[in-house]
């Protein structure tokens, strides 16, 4: 069994993230593991251990014919039995999989927010799908009753609990307003994240509360949302608001924080309320994805795209320090419990050794 895993790109995000965690322990399991991204590499490339090929297809649109022939050859050359897409690496996936009849296709969603001409795409190549997983019930059920796929299966998400690998230079990353109460939320700006929500849901817990920051870590993926976002704060005066862009370990932020946030109007299994957990963090988070399935009681949660009840909900967090704490000491024991990589890794190989 021979498996490539298929994505755009290895820049910091949470399911980037994820192929490295699935690549590294399928390796670690005695498999031989390749990696494609099929854009750009990334931050993340460096954290394929070592002895985990990776391909880079440098593919510039959809129907980049020059990267379409090297991901063929490439599987050819390697003999890889099982081509594992995750997100909308799904089309490229489908043409490599109609090209070789016997190659294993796996679709893995992340997100499940897509527009018409993506869902008319997916029911195209659905047909040529081996698997399915979804990262939570909510995408497990559509690709059963949307795409009529009677093999969607649900594989969560993990973290890895080991010491990151350290890029030069990057050691000493600190959260900056170091004596004040420090609200983390590690999301690349883009519109599904909502940061504007959380910074106005901020303004409000400034105008009752004294000495506290937010810190805000990820891509400016979208550039002009990013802009936007700066200008609201200089706006608006919001000096304890911070921004550091794209952060290949959020970890070390998240252990100098006191709540990490998330404010999103749309999630799959978000990674970064996993780590929140690892990092012992209290959370706020959105009732969207499998965040309520995630926290369950062990936390807050409050309606997407409502800046009050967010504000409610942060202010709640900080007046209430025994009661934070308590939540953190539950989330972090049932994060563990309930979202163990050897149990997540076990689960994945049966699903790929069964398609055999």
């Amino acid at each position: 069994m021979i498996i490539l895993h298929l994505i755009d790109t290895l820049h910091a995000g949470g399911a980037e993230r994820m192929v490295v965690n699935l690549a590294n322990g399928l390796l670690k399991r005695g498999l031989k593991v390749h990696v494609c991204a099929s854009r750009e590499t990334g931050v993340l490339s460096h954290e394929l251990d070592d002895g985990i090929a990776l391909l880079l297809l440098n593919r510039k649109s959809t129907f980049d014919l020059k990267a379409i022939f090297r991901l063929l050859v490439y599987l050819k050359k390697h003999k890889v039995t099982h081509l594992h897409a995750h997100g909308t690496s799904f089309f490229l996936g489908w043409m490599a999989a109609i090209c070789y009849p016997k190659l294993k296709f796996i679709w893995h969603d992340h997100q499940g927010n897509r527009n018409l001409k993506n869902l008319n795409a997916l029911k195209l190549c659905s047909r040529r799908m081996n698997l399915v997983f979804g990262v939570n019930q909510s995408l497990v059920k559509f690709a059963s009753d949307v795409l009529n796929l009677k093999n969607a299966n649900y594989l969560a998400n993990f973290v890895i609990d080991e010491k990151p690998k350290l890029e030069k230079g990057l050691q000493n990353v600190k959260l900056r307003a170091i004596h004040t109460f420090k609200i983390i939320i590690v999301a690349n700006i883009t519109p599904p994240k909502d940061h504007i929500t959380l910074v106005k849901s901020f303004q409000t817990v400034l105008t009752k509360t004294n000495g506290i920051s937010l810190h805000i870590i990820g891509a400016p993926s979208d550039v002009n949302l990013y802009g936007k976002l700066k200008q609201y704060c200089s706006d608006h005066k919001l000096d304890t608001i911070y921004f550091y862009g794209a952060e290949p370990q959020p970890q070390r932020l998240m252990a100098q924080a006191d709540l990490g946030v998330l404010s999103s109007k749309s999630e799959g299994l978000p990674l970064t309320l996993l780590e929140y957990a690892h990092a012992g963090l209290p959370v706020v988070v959105t009732d969207v994805g499998a965040c309520r399935e995630v926290v369950q009681d062990h936390g807050l949660i409050v309606p997407a795209q409502n800046v009050d009840a967010l504000a409610d909900a942060i202010s709640q967090m900080i007046q209430q320090p025994q009661e934070r704490a308590q939540m953190a000491a539950a989330f972090q024991r049932h994060v563990q419990a309930n979202y163990d990589p050897e149990v997540i890794m076990d689960a994945l190989i049966n699903h790929y050794t069964q398609l055999n």
